[in-house]
């Protein structure tokens, strides 16, 4: 009975997280390049699995008895968001694989597929916040004459036919070291080796949002009814585990 109130409670509770997941996907439906999340949870192994010599109890059956799910990460999933054409000259979408490179005030670099763009008061090449200054290839500040330039599919910009600089799209030679930093950006731990992308830019386009508000609405639905029937399990045994504690077991004269 009390490993039924444990696997009862774990259930509620990743129903919860998968919640959550789903509620931050819906929040980020209109965030340019957002790749959505999802809640990966893992099975809880029985003892006689996780730690063998510990397991006997003398009865075979309850030494198969697992310790249910719990939330083992937020996977972020690799999925583009659909190509959206703004007509802005300085919006960069990456078609393919590629990150560009953004440097923070500090010096603190980062990676991002937003390429929702801007010239900030200085001149300078920056994220729509206008708080990172997009990185060109090979490294440094991307410095733009005022008036409109052309960026090829390479990244070259140009300025009435003159080359002024060329917007660097790299990739981490080890992705599966990057993780979500926020404000749509991504970091990864230490130090990473980068290397040329094989994506190209589409000037006047930028990445949509891969998250479906559909699908992340039933997600939730899904999530909010498994939670509700954990938490109605929950109760139902502490019922009777109660009843069997005051009733059953009680002394009659």
């Amino acid at each position: 009975m009390l490993n039924g109130l444990y696997l009862s409670a774990m259930g509620a509770k990743v129903q919860d997280a998968r919640a959550d997941v789903a509620a931050h996907n819906l929040a980020n439906v209109n965030t340019p390049a957002f790749q959505r999340d999802q809640a990966v949870f893992r099975l809880r192994l029985a003892a006689s699995e996780e730690r063998p010599e510990l397991a006997s109890c003398g009865e075979p059956r309850y030494e198969k008895v697992g310790g249910g799910v719990f939330l083992a990460r937020i996977a972020s999933l690799d999925e583009p968001g659909p190509l959206e054409e703004t007509g802005q000259p300085l919006d960069v979408a990456i078609e393919g694989e590629g990150f560009l490179k953004v440097l923070s005030r500090d010096g603190a670099s980062f990676f991002t597929r937003a390429g929702n763009l801007r010239r900030d008061d200085e001149g300078f090449l920056v994220t729509a916040d206008g708080r990172y200054r997009v990185q060109g290839e090979g490294g440094g500040d991307l410095e733009l004459p005022a008036g409109s330039v052309d960026i090829n599919a390479s990244g070259e910009i140009f300025s009435r036919g003159a080359l002024v600089g060329k917007i660097g799209v790299v990739l981490p030679a080890d992705p599966g070291r990057l993780r979500k930093q926020g404000d749509n950006l991504w970091t990864a731990d230490g130090l990473v080796e980068e290397v040329p992308a094989p994506g190209r830019l589409l000037q006047g386009f930028r990445e949509g949002s891969s998250v479906e508000s559909v699908r992340e609405m039933t997600e939730m639905i899904q999530a909010q009814r498994a939670y509700e029937l954990n938490l109605r399990a929950l109760r139902t045994q502490d019922e009777t585990l109660g009843r069997a504690v005051n009733d059953v077991g009680r002394l009659t004269v």
